[in-house]
């Protein structure tokens, strides 16, 4: 392939991969794990003329000047990587890129065939559409070349804006006055019980309480916590997604961004899923372990300010995954206190977000 005027780009070397003006000669460029070359010479009136071209599988011959080869073939990779730049505005955007595709997997030189280079010009597009991914994320490719933003968010379980939210959330739902007879149980858990998998454990047999009769909630959450009904209601507004809420929250913003999730009904295989363990210990405390695994389908950043940006996701395939673990003592759910309650290990939420790209 000649290149007699302008200089070549990804996209056109691309439309041209097993293409030929005359069926009877091979193409220029051929799909058979060759790396690609790139070399210049001068034509006629002196202008510059690029040749990008493959060795033929035909050609069987032994290749004796290596230095041309490795010269030619890094050539092709260093042009493309600076017109990924330029197509991104990102410095160094090209050369993650080629990396990405299998260029620098060979020890000496970088190269790329003709299959690289059209997965190249396909994640290229979605990085140069999309933009850069949100703080705390890095962009990643799927199996068929299909750009997600990845990563794991961490929170330590001594943060001073986790402890301010969850404390609200306490001073919110907590009592310490025995509750009605008709209230035993905080009207958020019931209303979560439905919908949510609740499960109270004496660290040998789990009990789950989705779905079971408001009655039968409350003798099982009244029974685990010896009766106490001030302790059971406080109990049961712990199991409901405030605390994850809070950890979840924390992380994000601590990034300069938050999510939105989609009104996705019970059934479908993308709504929330919520999950929380009681487990009373040995130790005297009461172990709540909250997992949530929620759609995403936008994606906010300096929510609130001048220059809010959405990016707008995938809903069927944006997801994150949140785990929060802390203790509390009977008496302070008991008296509607929560000076001895503390997170356990790092709060964490992993992110996948496929994000949403306009038409060419």
């Amino acid at each position: 392939m000649t290149y007699r005027t302008g200089h070549p780009t990804l996209r056109g070397v691309i439309s041209q991969i097993e293409r030929t003006d005359n069926i009877t000669e091979s193409p220029a460029i051929e799909n058979n794990k060759r790396g690609v070359r790139l070399s210049k010479g001068k034509g006629a009136a002196g202008e510059v003329i690029y040749h990008i071209r493959t060795r033929p599988t035909t050609d069987k011959r032994i290749e004796w000047n290596f230095a041309a080869r490795i010269a030619q073939e890094r050539a092709l990779v260093d042009k493309f990587e600076k017109e990924i730049d330029h197509r991104c505005g990102r410095k160094g955007v090209g050369r993650q890129l080629t990396r990405s595709v299998g260029a620098y997997d060979k020890f000496f030189n970088p190269k790329l065939d003709a299959g690289q280079l059209i997965r190249l010009e396909k994640r290229a597009a979605q990085v140069a559409n999309a933009g850069p991914p949100p703080k705390g994320l890095r962009a990643e490719f799927d199996e068929n070349d299909n750009l997600m933003w990845v990563g794991r968010l961490t929170l330590s379980g001594r943060s001073d804006k986790l402890k301010s939210e969850m404390t609200n959330w306490f001073k919110e739902y907590f009592i310490e006055q025995p509750p009605d007879k008709d209230s035993t149980l905080a009207p958020q858990f019931l209303a979560e019980s439905n919908r949510a998998d609740l499960a109270l454990s004496d660290g040998v047999s789990l009990l789950h309480l989705r779905g079971k009769e408001r009655s039968e909630l409350e003798a099982r959450m009244l029974s685990f916590v010896g009766g106490d009904r001030t302790a059971a209601h406080n109990l049961s507004a712990l199991m409901t997604q405030g605390g994850i809420g809070c950890a979840y929250s924390t992380m994000c913003r601590g990034q300069g961004w938050v999510t939105g999730d989609p009104n996705l009904p019970n059934e479908d295989p993308n709504a929330n899923h919520y999950t929380t363990t009681v487990t009373r210990g040995v130790d005297g405390l009461y172990h709540i372990t909250q997992t949530s695994q929620r759609p995403i389908n936008v994606l906010t950043i300096n929510a609130g300010n001048a220059s809010e940006e959405n990016r707008f996701l995938d809903e069927q395939l944006s997801k994150n995954t949140s785990i929060l673990e802390f203790t509390i003592s009977h008496d302070d759910l008991a008296k509607g206190k929560w000076g001895s309650a503390r997170v356990v290990g790092t709060p964490n939420g992993r992110f996948e977000l496929h994000p949403k790209l306009a038409a060419d």
